[in-house]
């Protein structure tokens, strides 16, 4: 069973927050990710990308409270569209009921981190002057999904989890990064 197929169910059948996709934005690029300081994060829930239109969503959302905001896409493959054109007649029909369809339609969610911009540019007092601290900015991003699912995703795809590169020392990082999670 893939991880994305419990989108099939209805909404009020699919646990809260199951397959949402959680953004956060972070800045550092040392290995030791623990110094790495949280610059902001929002969530795409699966019930708006269900809804959305062809299931995709491509957006630029506030992020933090700095000002800063990251462009994204997440598009949602394998479902039926406004025209039902992923599902047969008879498996729209098991939808409508609530019940699970078992087709052979690949389901997938496509993550693409596109930019971020207005990023701060902060001010470092070393004792004999300033300097400017430009972010490294990276993005990382993770698919919730139920533990039991996690299990069967990472033993057969790998992780739930992704991370872009790190942009360094750049308040408009431009990253055109894409995760397909199946």
């Amino acid at each position: 069973m893939s991880i994305v197929e419990s989108a099939m169910h209805r909404k009020d059948q699919t646990p809260k927050n199951q397959n949402d996709i959680v953004f956060k934005l972070r800045n550092g690029d040392s290995s030791n990710t623990s110094s790495h300081k949280k610059l902001g994060s929002f969530t795409v829930t699966h019930e708006s990308l269900v809804r959305a239109r062809n299931h995709t969503i491509t957006e630029r959302r506030p992020i933090g409270e700095d000002g800063a905001s990251l462009e994204f896409r997440v598009i949602l493959s394998g479902m039926p569209t406004e025209d039902g054109d992923a599902l047969l007649p008879r498996e729209l029909e098991m939808l409508d009921l609530g019940l699970p369809v078992h087709d052979t339609t690949k389901r997938s969610i496509r993550v693409t981190a596109l930019k971020g911009r207005g990023f701060l540019i902060k001010k470092k007092n070393l004792g004999l002057g300033h300097k400017n601290d430009i972010p490294d900015v990276y993005c990382y991003i993770r698919l919730n999904s139920s533990q039991q699912r996690q299990q069967q995703h990472q033993q057969s795809h790998g992780s739930l989890c992704w991370r872009t590169s790190t942009i360094k020392d750049d308040t408009m990082p431009k990253w055109d990064e894409e995760k397909t999670f199946t």
